[in-house]
Parts: C-alpha cells; sequence; structure tokens
C-alpha cells in the first residue's frame, strides 16, 4: 500500500517483481531526522519462492495486490486482475486464467489448467476462488510464466496465490455492506483476537452474504425470469492459530460456502429462423429430436440487443457442499525451518441451462412440411435443457525444508502429494417427453430386413419391429454422457541460492513430477425419429418413438501417467542505486490427460492415441529489470521473454455418427510466444499519483501438420501460422489518483483507470466468427475516510463507456446454423459501500 503524507493517501498500486508497480508497496516520509516531508515508495514483502522477500530483491515477475489496493483500484474479481496484470486474461464462461498465450483451452473432465491457483499455498484447480473479498484476503500475488521448481502443479503458464488475513492477537472487528447495481445487496463481516488469556491462540470469524433481486440479462419471455443473477451467495470462515512455543505454531482454517443463482445463458447473435435455398436440413436437433429453432418466425431480441434474452428456462445453477479445510505447521529449527501444508476440499455443483436458447415451450413438424421425413404423421417437440453437474474431492500434502542461517547460500526442498476425485455429468434432456424415459435399442446384426428400401441398415426399428429396452432414461434425456477420473500427483523439488559479495546472485532449481490419472466414461445417445437421423424414405411401418442409438453398458475405462523433470537457471545482480537486473531460464510442465464422456476412439491411421492427449512443456528465456528512482517516488519493472511451447493441448471439433458436436483434444506440436512487459508508479506530488501497465504478446503455431474442419467456413484448416487463443497483442491499463485532505482530518480520494485490450481469439482458429473484438473500459471511484479512519465510504462506477464486448465467444452447431454465441457480455455497473471499523 503507497501512503502520501500530505494527503494520507494511501494506496497499493501494481506490484511486479518485473513489473513497473506494486500494489503492496508503501509510500514513507522522507529519511528519519531529514527535512524532506515529501513521499517515498517503500518496500513490499512477497511469498513468490515460498519465502518472504522484498518485491525489488525477487527475480521473478510477480503483481501483488493487498486487500487495500484491491479496495481503493477496484480490483474485485478476477477481470479486473486481468486489467491490472500485463499478460494476463480471464474468462467467466467457463473460468480459465491465461498468462502470456498459456493456459487452458478445454474444460473437459481429465485435463488440466495451465495456470495454477493456489489458497494459503495449497493448489486447487478452480480459478473462481479469486473474487474472494478484500475483507478476508491479505493479498493476491500472480507470478507470471512457468514456475518450474517450487509451484509445479499445472503452473506451465505462472500461478495466482490468495493468502487469507491471519488471525491476529490484538481485537479488530469489520463490517461491510455494499448495494449496487442489479439490486445488489453485500454483507461482509470480519473479527479477529486472541482466544486464551495467555494470546497464544486466536482466531477469526469471516461471514459474507450476497443478494440479487435483478440478473445480468433481460428477459422478454413474460413469464421468465431475469438471466445470470446470484439470487443467494453466502459463506462463513473460520480460523484458528496456535503458538505452542517460540519455535512452534500451527493454523487451521476451515470455509463453506453455497451459491444459488440463475444460469448465464450464451447470446445468439442471428435470427431464429434458418430456412432458405442454402440452409442444411434443420428440422432435427442434431439429427436427433425435432430442432425447436425450425421455423421459429418471433424475433430474436438478442440480434440488436446483447443485454437481453428471449428463454423460457432461466436455468439454475448451484454450488452446494463446499467444505475446505486448510491447515499448516511451522517448526523453526536451529538449521533450518520445517513447514508441512496440508488441504482436504470438496464441493457440488449444478448448472441447468436453457439448451435451445429460445422461448419455444413446443411446436410441431407438419406432414405437409417437405423437409420433414416423416410423412406419416406430425412430430410434437417440447423445451430443451443442459444439465451439467460436477463432484469434486481432493486432498494435498506438501512438506518443506528451508533454510535459516544467515549465509550466502540458501535453499528449500519440499515434498508434495496431490489426489483429487471428480465426477462430471452432462445431459441434453426434453423434460415434457416422458416417452424418451424407455427407448428401445436395437442389435444391427439381428435387426436388418427388407420391410423398406433401405438394403442393409438399421431397418426393424424403423419399422417399429423388435428391439430391447434401452438404458433408463429417467431424465428424458436424448444425449447424455458422464465421467469419473482419479488421479494422484506427487513430486520432489529443490532449490538452492547464491549471494555473491559482488552484489551477484545464482540459483539453481529441479523438481521430478508423476502424474497418473484413471478415468472411466458412459456415454448414451437417444434419436426421436429415426427419419431424422438417418435420412430415411416412405415408412412401411410406423416407427417406435424414441429409439437408443447406443448400445447397453456403453462404457469403458483407461488410464494413464506422464512425467517430467522440470528446474530453473537464473542469474541476477542488485544494481546499487536500487533495483535488480535478472536473466533465467524455466522449464515448465502440465499433465498428460484424457477427454472423459464421449467415448473418443483411437483413429488406428494415426500415429497418435486419440483417447490421450500428451503432456505440455515449456521452455521459457526472460530478463528483466526493477529499478526504484527519482528520489523514491519513482519504481518501474520490465521484462522481456521469449517460450518454446511444445504439445499444447488444443479441442477440435468434429460431428459424431449421431450428429452430435463431440471434439478431440489434440496436441500441437510447437508454438512461440514473445513479449514485453512494463508496469510504472510515479508519485507526482504528495497528492498525485500515476501509474502504467503494459503488455506486448506476440504468438504463433510454428508447427502443425493436420487439417481440421472449421464448421462455420466449410474449410479444413490447419492452425499453422495461427495466433495462440487468449492472446491479446497489447494490453494497456493508466490509472490516476487525487487526494484532498478536508477539514478535521477526513480525507477524499478521487481514482481512475482507463484499460484497453486489442483483438483476441477464441480458438486455433484466426476466424472472425470466433474473433473478440478490442475493447476499452472506463473506471471511475471516489473514496472518502474518517478523520479516525474507522468508517469509509466508497462510490464506484465500472465501465463507464458502457462497452458490451463479450467475455468468451464459441458457435454453435450445424442444427443452430453456425451461429455465433457470446457469453456474459460486459455492461456498466456501480455500487455505493460503507466500511466500519471497530
Amino acid at each position: 500500500m503507497f501512503v502520501i503524507n500530505q494527503t494520507h493517501f494511501r494506496i497499493g498500486l501494481l506490484a511486479g517483481a518485473l513489473a513497473f508497480c506494486s500494489h503492496s508497496v508503501c509510500a514513507q516520509e522522507g529519511s528519519e531526522g531529514g527535512d524532506d516531508d515529501s513521499m517515498r515508495i517503500d518496500e513490499i514483502i512477497v511469498t513468490g519462492e515460498r519465502r518472504e522477500s522484498s518485491l525489488l530483491d525477487t527475480p521473478i515477475s510477480i503483481s501483488a495486490y493487498d486487500s487495500e489496493a484491491r479496495d481503493r483500484l477496484g480490483i474485485l474479481d478476477p477481470s479486473d486482475i486481468a486489467d491490472f496484470t500485463p499478460g494476463l486474461t480471464y474468462q467467466w464462461s467457463p473460468n480459465r486464467i491465461s498468462i502470456r498465450g498459456i493456459g487452458r483451452l478445454d474444460n473437459a473432465l481429465g485435463t488440466d489448467p495451465g495456470v495454477a491457483t493456489y489458497i494459503d499455498g495449497s493448489y486447487t484447480p478452480d480459478a473462481l476462488t479469486l473474487d474472494r473479498s478484500p475483507l478476508f484476503v491479505e493479498r493476491i500475488e500472480v507470478l507470471r510464466g512457468p514456475q518450474g521448481t517450487l509451484f509445479g502443479r499445472n503452473a506451465i503458464g505462472g500461478l495466482v496465490n490468495i493468502i487469507s488475513k491471519r488471525p491476529k492477537k490484538e481485537r479488530e472487528t469489520e463490517i461491510r455492506q455494499r448495494i449496487g447495481s442489479m439490486e445488489l445487496i453485500d454483507v461482509a463481516f470480519t473479527t479477529t483476537g486472541a482466544l486464551s488469556s495467555s494470546g497464544n491462540t486466536a482466531y477469526r470469524v469471516n461471514i459474507a452474504g450476497t443478494f440479487n433481486g435483478k440478473g445480468r440479462y433481460d428477459n422478454t419471455f413474460p413469464a421468465g425470469d431475469d438471466i445470470a443473477a446470484d439470487d443467494e451467495q453466502h459463506s462463513i470462515d473460520l480460523q484458528i492459530s496456535h503458538d505452542f512455543s517460540d519455535a512452534a505454531s500451527v493454523w487451521f482454517r476451515y470455509r463453506t460456502e453455497f451459491v444459488d443463482g440463475t444460469f448465464t445463458s450464451s447470446r445468439r447473435t442471428e435470427p431464429y429462423d434458418y430456412r432458405g435455398p442454402a440452409a442444411p436440413d434443420l428440422e432435427y436437433f442434431a439429427s436427433l429430436t425435432p430442432n425447436p429453432l425450425y421455423g421459429l418466425e418471433e424475433e430474436n431480441p438478442g440480434v440488436k440487443d446483447p443485454l437481453t434474452q428471449r428463454l423460457d428456462y432461466p436455468g439454475r445453477t448451484r454450488f452446494a457442499n463446499i467444505r475446505e479445510f486448510t491447515w499448516e505447521f511451522e517448526w523453526k529449527g536451529d538449521a533450518f525451518d520445517v513447514k508441512y501444508i496440508g488441504s482436504n476440499t470438496q464441493r457440488d455443483s449444478e448448472i441447468l441451462g436453457d439448451a435451445d436458447s429460445t422461448a419455444r415451450r413446443s411446436h410441431t413438424l407438419s406432414a405437409a412440411d417437405p423437409k420433414v421425413k416423416d410423412p406419416s404423421d406430425t412430430v410434437t417437440t417440447t423445451y430443451h435443457i443442459n444439465e451439467i453437474g460436477d463432484d469434486l474431492k481432493l486432498q494435498s500434502h506438501e512438506l518443506q525444508f528451508l533454510s535459516n542461517q544467515e549465509s550466502g547460500v540458501n535453499w528449500i526442498a519440499g515434498l508434495y502429494y496431490y489426489a483429487e476425485e471428480q465426477e462430471q455429468p452432462f445431459g441434453l434432456a426434453l423434460p415434457e417427453a416422458p416417452a424418451a424415459g424407455t427407448p428401445q435399442y436395437f442389435e444391427l446384426a439381428e435387426n436388418t430386413g427388407v420391410c423398406s428400401l433401405f438394403g442393409t441398415a438399421y431397418v426393424d426399428y424403423l419399422c417399429g419391429i423388435g428391439g430391447v429396452s434401452g438404458e433408463p432414461n429417467p431424465n428424458n434425456n436424448y444425449y447424455y454422457q458422464s465421467g469419473l477420473v482419479e488421479g494422484t500427483a506427487t513430486a520432489v523439488y529443490g532449490q538452492m541460492d547464491w549471494e555473491m559479495d559482488s552484489g551477484w546472485s545464482a540459483k539453481l532449481g529441479l523438481r521430478y513430477t508423476k502424474d497418473e490419472k484413471d478415468g472411466f466414461e458412459v456415454q448414451n445417445i437417444y434419436v426421436f425419429n429415426p427419419f431424422g437421423a438417418y435420412g430415411a424414405g416412405t415408412l412401411i411401418a410406423r416407427p417406435i418413438a424414441w429409439i437408443q442409438l447406443t448400445p447397453n453398458n456403453n462404457q469403458r475405462s483407461l488410464a494413464n501417467e506422464w512425467d517430467a523433470v522440470t528446474g530453473t537457471v537464473g542469474l541476477s545482480r542488485r544494481l546499487a542505486d536500487g533495483g535488480l537486473f535478472y536473466m533465467q531460464y524455466t522449464r515448465g510442465y502440465k499433465s498428460g490427460g484424457m477427454r472423459l464422456g464421449q467415448l473418443t476412439l483411437d483413429v488406428p491411421s494415426t500415429p497418435e492415441d486419440e483417447r490421450f492427449v500428451d503432456r505440455e512443456l515449456v521452455d521459457a528465456v526472460e530478463l528483466g529489470i526493477k529499478r526504484l528512482a527519482a528520489d523514491d517516488t519513482l519504481q518501474f519493472a520490465g521484462s522481456i521473454f521469449n517460450y518454446d511451447y511444445q504439445n499444447l493441448q488444443a479441442p477440435v471439433n468434429f460431428l459424431n455418427a449421431g450428429g452430435i458436436v463431440q471434439q478431440y483434444i489434440v496436441n500441437v506440436p510447437e508454438s512461440r510466444s514473445i513479449g514485453i512487459e512494463v508496469e510504472m508508479l510515479w508519485f507526482a506530488s504528495d497528492a498525485v499519483q500515476l501509474g502504467l501497465s503494459y503488455g506486448y504478446l506476440n504468438t504463433e503455431v510454428t508447427k502443425y501438420d493436420r487439417l481440421w474442419h472449421n464448421n462455420p467456413t466449410g474449410k479444413s484448416e490447419s492452425f499453422e501460422g495461427n495466433t495462440l487463443p487468449r492472446s491479446p497483442e497489447h494490453q494497456l491499463t493508466v490509472f490516476w489518483g487525487y487526494a484532498l485532505e478536508l477539514s478535521g482530518g477526513a480525507e477524499m480520494t478521487v481514482m481512475a483507470d482507463w484499460s484497453h485490450e486489442s483483438e483476441q481469439h477464441n480458438t486455433l482458429f484466426d476466424d472472425p466468427i470466433y474473433t473478440i473484438d478490442a475493447n476499452d473500459r472506463l473506471n471511475l471511484r471516489g473514496i472518502w475516510n474518517s478523520a479516525g479512519r474507522d468508517w469509509t465510504l466508497i462510490g464506484s462506477i465500472s465501465n463507464l463507456l458502457d462497452d458490451h464486448s463479450p467475455d468468451s465467444v464459441s458457435v454453435s452447431d450445424p442444427s443452430s446454423g453456425f451461429s455465433r454465441l457470446e457469453w456474459v457480455n460486459d455492461q456498466m455497473t456501480f455500487f455505493f459501500e460503507v466500511q466500519k471499523r471497530f
């Protein structure tokens, strides 16, 4: 946090261990005993290398945001962090982080993130934790670049470490209430203090609740609810710390949370009706069930207004049974310290969404329509829903040994174990089609005949002859898949740092990691009318209403393992007038995986085994400098880097035999990333602060000789020469603050920041339909502090320009006309917050 004395202007701004400013840096008055009252930038302590060190003395790229900085700058969620962190992008739907072109392109079960998220030193696969209140979080550190030694778990692109506020022995209590747009009411409370008269035991209690009366999108359907509203969200966080002695201590945290809100549906940017001379046969949705968009003549409000939709089913999003246990034991010895960090987490989630993105409850396909392939009768459909479940259980254990001698050599060594079990069912269903619950299945070898002109094909069930009962289908699905993965990761690592009298320092780190995964998957596909699925001709006998296309017990198990040796070599030199120059090489690693749920088959004609995807590796070289200049009123940091990125795991679409869009995950052999990052903070006066964050990124797929079908263009294309997804060429944020001292000792601070992000692509296809255009954001904030600093009032307006850029984009399947789908379109929001400290 920066403190400007004349106006008591306290603001924590951008931290960059290779960045131009530091969000957690403190400003202080001139040197002790001096006459200079101007403000200077003080040092910040970070833990980016698993031990406390000064930001300016840590030779890696870090951006750090303490709780006061987040309050002052409005860094409240992952998108805000992305605005102030060069090289970082965040995608809400689904939640993914990318740093310098490396991240995650698919959330399929059996795959992993490319940017790791840690909470109090323990790994979690979820990035949603980045929106935790500044009232509860001491600091968020973003380590940019592969962390090949000390944070090896899926940190090939970098990592985000969330550090909770710990219990204090002095009694403190604070309550906050926020009201804002979308009828927001947000309440947060924390209290901490000694739990025993001896003062050896302390506690902290955090309680939060959020309620929304209005959703992110308007819904024009007469009986529809608002869309994308967190109607209810609350959490409780309990912590206890105890000092056994000056040398031994323990800390324990338990957290539970519940979320219940409406689903965030995609915005369809095209009209509903796709009939026309060139239109494909769209009367069946994915060739399985009558298409609710076929012949739909009502207006799609999303074409003109990105914040308006028309849905008959707003859906629900529920996160329940969330339980996080984290503990830490520390012992300080004479020669070295020992630290043990453990965690155990579980959660269940369920997402229910409108699968057809329309308000059409039902409709009838007439036999008179020439595109309807069943001339014997009309066909009536019902509305579609999408159901996604997620059941996650994980645990981790890490034992660290850290040198504590004041010598020229520091070292750290550790052992790591991680285990997870995750299950994800996925279904597309017709709730009001009960006949789908009792499908029939036919064996091809036993049910072919000559009752119509199909030759040797599925004939008897087209004629309504024979068949056996299919799998139970209580949810009336027309598509269902589920996967279960059990994975473990073990690692051993060590790093040594040598400090030389000449001002030079060197470091060497190595890590060995082994990942093992066991998977189970099941898939069922059902068709309402086989004529829609197979293009059948004249019907002789009446068909059975619901046919199961996949055989009974359509399931299998998979297993595989991957390992790697990673590490870092670095050289740095302290600068005489304050600061650091460094250079380093790092190798990063991400586990291989599998895409569970769709029973991907190995293609014999290719050298790869398509059931699995191989590990990712990156070789990264980076040069950086950090300086404190202009009488300690100007801090800057910058870095340049070059990545050789191998085996990027990327999803590619294909249509299966049933007409459902599915995916392979393939390895892209070679890619590269080249970039420059700059951050700067300047105390122009005791009342004015200026800052800048800039990232330049140039990415390219340099080797890939396979061709994949790009559905919207109808062409087979290679990724070679394309940019990496979620990699804007330019990211720029400029911020300004002015503080005014009021009568009686109160203070008023005005903050403004403007961010620009150039265009980026959501896939490896550099195609306009997958492109998110360049966008700009302007945010304004006013902060008032009472003379005693026990009251704070904050008013904030985000996205003052009301830019409606989407968070992410995708493309619908052929039965929906390859429409562009946009997710979480941005909009202007505001809030007013009251803080009271006791």
